[in-house]
Order: C-alpha cells, then sequence, then structure tokens
C-alpha cells in the first residue's frame, strides 16, 4: 500500500499526534509512506512566516525548531510528484 500524507497530515505527523504516530507504526514494513513537494513546501511556507515575526531569543528559537522538524520529518520518506502520479505507479492508494 502507498500513503499520501497532505499537508496537515504531515503537521499532525510532526508534531506526534497519537493517531497519526500510532497508526504509521502499525503499518506493514512493506507499505510506503510519502508526501508531495507541494505539502512540504506549503509547510515550510507556513513556518517562516512564523519564525520571522517571533521575538529573538527562545521564541525565535522555538519556531525554527518547529521549522527543523519539517526538515527532519521529510528525511526518512518519499516525495512524489503528485498524489495522482503515486497512486498510479502504486496501483493501490490511501490518502491518509
Amino acid at each position: 500500500m502507498f500513503y499520501v500524507f497532505d499537508t496537515n497530515i504531515c503537521r499532525l505527523a510532526i508534531e506526534k499526534y497519537p493517531a497519526v504516530v500510532q497508526r504509521t507504526e502499525a503499518l506493514p514494513t512493506a507499505d510506503r509512506v510519502c508526501t508531495t513537494l507541494i505539502s512540504f513546501g506549503e509547510s515550510v511556507g507556513g513556518w517562516l512566516p512564523v519564525c520571522r515575526r517571533a521575538n529573538a531569543g527562545e521564541e525565535r528559537a522555538h519556531y525554527y525548531g518547529l521549522l527543523y522538524e519539517v526538515f527532519n520529518f521529510s528525511d526518512p520518506i518519499e516525495f512524489c510528484g503528485s498524489a495522482s502520479m503515486a497512486a498510479e505507479r502504486s496501483g493501490n492508494q490511501q490518502v491518509v
């Protein structure tokens, strides 16, 4: 099975939302999880303004830490050009 995480599910996974973590960890090892570059870009684009507006010091460090998690989270998952391409390649799809 091939799972495509949209922007909202990526955010929940980055924030370690229990239901998303449990479902992802319960997947068979043969299953694959990916996101689109569009979702990755939306995540980065959403955090950058927040980082820039944050007060210097701990607040700014906190938000840059969350931005870092977008990159850290994205490292082990695959990127696909589009969710529809991913579905066609896999023959099976579940958009989570």
